[in-house]
Formats: structure tokens, C-alpha cells, sequence
């Protein structure tokens, strides 16, 4: 009997175990975005932008070294983000390659960027990023309120088990 899957991506689940083909988006890769945030690129990383704004539910950009994968990723987020007001989730290979990414996009100011990992393994210019700082800055009010409900819960687990 197979579980009900909730949530606005469960669709993913069936696509990552080749269940499900991904659904197209309406955008045309031919078209290209009316505008590029970053004018430099050439036709290949021009192509592979619009490829992954055509597909709706996942897209992959991979290649050797050098080829300019993270400037391509770079457009490619801003023009989902910025245009479409989507929400990405990116990973890469190594901590440095998501540094890298985090370190260029974070020169947007209107982008909200979160950086998931160690703090202690995050390059020291994008420590601001890292969901610590994230939490500390912006939501000390809620932080301060669960250490407090935690505190109490702790206060009566003592006094039961004594």
C-alpha cells in the first residue's frame, strides 16, 4: 500500500526514482530571458540557463573546471529569483564551490540567502549568510522564546525526576 504524499513537491520524489518525467515549464529556452543580469555570458552558458529555466521541477548544470558552471548558476538564480520570485535550493560537490556560489549571489542585495552547513567550515566573508547568523539576526525574538519553553520543560523534568 503506498503512503499519500503531501506537500507542495512531492511530485520530485517520483521524478529523482525515475517514476515520473519532469514537468516543462512555459518558458521557451530558445527565447532565452528578455534580459541577462550578467551580459558576458557566452552561447553555451546562455543555453544551459535557458535550459534549466525550461524545466520546472529540476534542473542540472555540469561540466569540467573552468567552464564557468557557477557563472551560469549565478544568472540562472537571478533570473528564477529575482523574475519569477522562486525559491532555489542549491547544492554542490564541496563547501568552497557553495562558498563561491553564496559569496557572488550575496552581492544582490534583494536576494534572501541562507547558507546550510558548519559554521566553522563557511569562508569568513559569507558567515552572515549562515543560517546561525540568519536566526540571530532576524528571529532572536522566537530563539529567545523557545530557550525559555525549553528551559521551563527542563526545570519540570528535574523536579519529576528527583
Amino acid at each position: 500500500m503506498e503512503k499519500q504524499r503531501r506537500g507542495i513537491a512531492h511530485h520530485l520524489l517520483d521524478i529523482a526514482f525515475d517514476d515520473a518525467e519532469p514537468i516543462p515549464s512555459n518558458f521557451s529556452p530558445a527565447n532565452g530571458p528578455s534580459q541577462w543580469f550578467n551580459e558576458n555570458l557566452d552561447e553555451s552558458q546562455r543555453e544551459a540557463v535557458g535550459f534549466a529555466l525550461a524545466s520546472r521541477d529540476i534542473s542540472i548544470i555540469h561540466g569540467p573546471p573552468g567552464t564557468g558552471k557557477t557563472t551560469t548558476i549565478v544568472e540562472y538564480i537571478l533570473q528564477e529569483t529575482l523574475k519569477r520570485d522562486a525559491k532555489i535550493l542549491c547544492c554542490a560537490p564541496s563547501n568552497i564551490a557553495v562558498d563561491n556560489l553564496v559569496e557572488r549571489l550575496g552581492r544582490k542585495k534583494q536576494l534572501k540567502l541562507i547558507r546550510l552547513g558548519h559554521p566553522a567550515r563557511l569562508l569568513e566573508s559569507i558567515q552572515r549568510f549562515s543560517l546561525e547568523s540568519v536566526v540571530m539576526e532576524n528571529y532572536q525574538d522566537v530563539k529567545n522564546a523557545l530557550r525559555e519553553d525549553l528551559n521551563q520543560c527542563f526545570v519540570g523534568t528535574k523536579l519529576f525526576f528527583e
